[in-house]
């Protein structure tokens, strides 16, 4: 994890797929004050139109999140952590392993792409 923040980093984004690696990144980066953004689950979702950009406590119908939420209560976390979230019901596929489509993750990607540089114009 430390070679990741050897560079100066003006913006974290954290598209990880496992939750001890997100936690560990939201530790280091509230740590070290640097701006990040982290990404929700897009698997068994079919409309990008759901996704959005919110605070973690405000997210629904995202199991990832749910975890992320209860860690983040659990370790009395109280700045706002940035999230890119579906407010999708998962699609039931009958398979534990979630699927993706092409278009849901790619949408997620240049949400935050324009979030970050809408954050930066703004400054």
């Amino acid at each position: 994890m430390e070679e990741l923040f050897i560079h100066k980093i003006d913006y974290f984004v954290d598209a990880c797929d496992t939750m001890t690696t997100k936690k560990k990144v939201i530790e280091e980066c509230l740590k070290r004050k640097i701006n990040f953004i982290t990404s929700m689950g897009t698997g068994n979702k079919l409309d990008p139109s759901k996704l959005v950009i919110t605070d973690i406590r405000k997210t629904v119908n995202d199991p990832l999140a749910r975890i992320l939420r209860k860690y983040v209560k659990d370790n009395k976390i109280n700045q706002k952590i940035d999230v890119l979230s579906s407010t999708e019901l998962p699609v039931k596929t009958g398979d534990r392993t979630p699927g993706s489509t092409s278009f849901v993750p790619t949408s997620a990607g240049l949400l935050i792409a324009s979030y970050i540089v809408r954050k930066f114009i703004n400054k």
